[in-house]
């Protein structure tokens, strides 16, 4: 029984490679990551995005902050994550893309395959924007 996904949610997945909306994160819990994730920027000298930023500030941040940390474990993330690929997860890395205002959207396909990780793989997104923001 799934804990979190519906089975129309599963197939969907399974069949497109892609779930979308699973809302995971509260308002409230949104806007503290953009804050803890705004101070973070300002701690590092910019934006993430910029090009004077160290690149590493953009990878394997779960590691470095204990707010990515949870953020990763949340249990509405992990939930939806066993609903596709069983209770066996590891946080391989995380990686901050950026959607800025005024820029167009894609969604990505799941397409990573490490064949150093037997098993199911799966990527998972946390969108950290108010649904009525422009850049959402």
């Amino acid at each position: 029984m799934p804990k979190k996904l519906s089975p129309a949610q599963v197939e969907s997945y399974e069949r497109d490679g892609f779930l979308s909306p699973n809302p995971a994160l509260t308002p409230d819990e949104a806007a503290a990551l953009r804050g803890k994730l705004a101070a973070f920027e300002e701690t590092v000298g910019g934006p993430l995005t910029s090009e004077a930023t160290d690149a590493r500030y953009r990878s394997r941040t779960h590691v470095l902050l204990s707010w990515v940390h949870s953020l990763v474990r949340h249990p509405a993330i992990l939930d939806a994550v066993e609903d596709l690929i069983g209770p066996d997860i590891l946080v391989y890395t995380s990686t901050w893309f950026f959607k800025e205002p005024e820029t167009a959207a894609t969604r990505r396909r799941r397409t990573a395959a490490w064949s150093s990780c037997p098993g199911a793989t799966t990527a998972a997104s946390a969108r950290i924007v108010p649904a009525s923001s422009p850049a959402a």
